[in-house]
């Protein structure tokens, strides 16, 4: 005979396994598709991610939402695609494609590093058994997230190791429905989030390199949203065979390290047969990965520098630069970001001084090295070693030849005695027509009175002077030449090295003009953050008319409007000051203390203000919670401090101390308030904003209250902005 206690264990299993029936019947659809060997990872798999995202906890009041222990945040989906695409765009107007491969590669990249990271989370939170089920729970991850839901199609290769494939469809995914909702057409696939997040999941847990490639999508209009993932060293042939096999036209995104890994092919391959005449010739070949940030240099180069042998590639750009003036330096820097900014060629002579003491000259030439979306990925050049045509050429024609400077001799006449070619270059006139007219004629108008001030002080003696002025080219531009010039009392001519500063000046008036185009944005940012507080300021009154009936709750809409009111006061003066990275918080105080005494007492009111605070200037970080800080602690005392008399007085200090911090003290000579021993066990909505606010800022308070009255001490730290 069975004892009662078996029997209610029989019907607690037969409960239990009632209870699995019903959460069975309630998932008919599995959140992942796949071939019926794979049901029941899938189906076990899934319970456990569901009992990850089932810890999914919301706590608005601390701005927290919360799973697993780990604090997750939530955004538009739309932002994260279409919006952010589309204002790359806006920023490149003139060169879509340029915006579209930076927006697409930022978005994998970001997908790329969550996913990963996401894996080794799961891996800490749920112990998967082995990478098989670790690799299921990352579509089932995906579907619970909002981001798609993934079907595995035939094909796929499951191993870990060099033959690891996967081909796979994603549905409603959200990077696709952003486009459709704004009806956007495109020409390319689009889902790079999604598909750097599914690549970094399972490189994460295969352990070698993967790249992933959305091949059709449905953004372009085509029936799915379809990837294949490998190992990158053979990701390009799977999208080459893909390509053939649906006879695909457009182009396709490939992620950046499967570029990198072209680029390095392409730098690196030398031909034998030059590398030996290059050598014959002792001339060295050097060249410069953008991506990787790593420079190469042939066998004769390190020859010419004298460099060590085993010196590591990642020291040879310090070691290079130890080896030249600091003139020469910035010179090549110049050069390089030139290069880099624009894809023009240099080439320059320079000295440098080896290891053991020599002094070389070198001529050094820089080439851009571009992918097949016509990107600089790279710069490349020689260096060929030419001390003995230095040394054997000695005159002044060899000096001029070499400089890459707007070297130049002037006469005290006003005409030029001699010229580099430089300067031909950059006029366009010939050396015979810049060296028989004087040359103020090339002088630009405008500037000809400062160039004969600065003449005048090297004819008075000062030793050199250092100014711009602009020149008028052969086709009538404008150029602007930075001058070093000297003069020689002896034979009273003027040896002046110059340089081409336009593309400088030109950024400059350009960044001027920006900064002055941010101030009225920013301007524009505190003066609708300003209005859109005071609309919510106008809802809350409108709301508190609607239930006049409860005191309390209009008591709550009142000090709601006050603290939101306080706000956007602070975002007025922000909007209305000259600078927009501080404020002078004294003219804040007495608005917010005016505007607080008419809201609570009216106009008949007989409340006086006493306050001190002298000029103090401080960022909106700091502006803001003390402001809340006075609105909390003033609006407390015009409440409870004068119940039987309209009659009092608010005082208000705020001064710097010799610690560096500000001391601010706020009191009223109205009735005091009870203060127990431990202030924490006040239970004050108010006090409780005061004490988060005096947080944020670094600070410390203190209150004393008795029969004369209540004092706030507060001591802060203003905060960086």
């Amino acid at each position: 005979m069975r004892t009662r206690q078996a029997i209610e264990s029989e019907i607690r299993r037969l409960q239990a396994e009632l209870e699995r029936a019903d959460l069975a019947s309630d998932n008919q659809e599995p959140l992942v598709i796949a071939h019926a060997e794979f049901s029941d990872l899938i189906a076990h798999t899934t319970e456990k991610v569901k009992s990850v995202h089932q810890q999914l906890q919301f706590n608005p009041e601390s701005a927290e939402i919360v799973m697993a222990g780990e604090r997750m945040v939530l955004m538009r989906a739309k932002s994260l695609s279409y919006d952010f695409i589309q204002a790359l765009r806006k920023s490149y107007e003139a060169d879509q494609a340029t915006a579209d491969l930076l927006g697409f590669s930022i978005l994998y990249d970001i997908g790329f590093i969550l996913g990963k990271q996401d894996a080794r989370s799961y891996q800490v939170n749920a112990k998967p058994k082995d990478y098989l089920e670790h690799l299921v729970a990352g579509p089932i991850n995906f579907a619970l997230s909002g981001w798609a839901k993934v079907e595995f199609l035939d094909g796929c290769v499951l191993s870990q190791d060099e033959q690891f494939f996967l081909k796979y469809n994603h549905y409603n995914t959200f990077e696709v429905d952003g486009w459709s909702k704004e009806k956007s057409e495109t020409d390319n696939p689009i889902c790079a989030w999604n598909a750097g997040y599914s690549c970094g999941w399972c490189e994460e847990i295969i352990g070698i390199p993967l790249s992933a490639v959305e091949i059709t999508c449905e953004a372009r209009s085509d029936d799915f949203c379809t990837f294949i993932m490998a190992p990158s060293s053979k990701i390009a042939e799977y999208v080459e065979q893909e390509k053939e096999k649906l006879q695909l036209k457009h182009e396709h995104f490939h992620p950046q390290h499967f570029q990198v890994k072209s680029f390095q092919e392409k730098l690196l391959h030398d031909d034998k047969l030059l590398n030996d005449a290059l050598h014959s010739a002792k001339i060295g070949i050097w060249k410069y990965n953008l991506i990787d940030d790593t420079l190469y240099w042939s066998q004769q180069l390190y020859d010419i520098f004298e460099a060590p042998k085993n010196k590591p590639l990642t020291e040879l750009n310090d070691y290079y630069y130890s080896c030249l003036e600091e003139v020469d330096q910035l010179q090549i820097q110049e050069k390089f970001n030139t290069l880099i900014r624009t894809g023009e060629s240099y080439n320059i002579k320079h000295k440098i001084k080896t290891a053991s003491g020599q002094i070389k000259w070198i001529d050094c030439t820089g080439h851009p090295v571009t992918n097949s979306q016509k990107q600089i990925i790279g710069v490349s050049g020689i260096v060929k070693e030419i001390t003995s045509d230095i040394r054997e050429l000695r005159d002044l024609d060899i000096f001029f030849n070499l400089s890459v400077d707007l070297q130049c001799i002037a006469n005290d006449q006003g005409y030029f005695e001699k010229v580099s070619p430089s300067w031909c270059k950059l006029l366009g006139y010939s050396t015979e027509q810049l060296t028989t007219r004087p040359f103020t004629d090339f002088v630009h108008p405008d500037d000809l009175a400062n160039t004969y001030k600065e003449m005048d002080q090297l004819n008075h003696g000062k030793l050199s002077v250092n100014f711009i002025n602009r020149y008028i080219t052969k086709d009538g531009k404008e150029v602007y030449i930075s001058w070093n010039s000297t003069k020689d009392p002896i034979n009273q001519l003027y040896y002046c090295t110059a340089r081409d500063v336009t593309n400088d000046q030109i950024q400059r008036e350009q960044l001027l003009s920006n900064l002055s185009e941010k101030d009225v944005l920013l301007r524009e940012i505190h003066h609708r953050v300003k209005n859109n507080l005071q609309i919510i300021s106008s809802l809350l009154s409108l709301q508190s008319g609607k239930n006049k009936r409860s005191k309390e709750l209009n008591k709550l809409y009142l000090d709601s409007q006050n603290r939101i009111k306080s706000m956007a006061a602070i975002h007025e003066l922000f909007y209305q000051s000259e600078n927009l990275n501080r404020i002078d918080f004294s003219d804040y105080i007495k608005k917010l203390c005016v505007d607080l005494i008419h809201s609570f007492m009216g106009e008949k009111n007989q409340i006086q203000l006493d306050i001190s605070v002298h000029e103090i200037y401080l960022n909106l970080d700091t502006a803001i919670p003390l402001g809340l800080i006075i609105n909390e602690i003033v609006s407390n005392s015009l409440k409870h401090a004068f119940l039987d008399s309209e009659h009092g007085t608010i005082a208000i200090t705020l001064e710097n101390t010799s610690s560096g911090k500000y001391r601010m003290t706020i009191s009223d000579d109205g009735q005091g308030m009870e203060i127990p021993e431990n202030i924490d066990e006040m239970d004050s909505l108010g006090l409780t904003i005061i004490t988060s606010l005096i947080e944020q800022l670094d600070g410390t308070y203190a209150i004393d209250s008795s029969e004369l009255g209540t004092c706030y001490t507060i001591l802060f730290q203003s905060q960086r902005g």
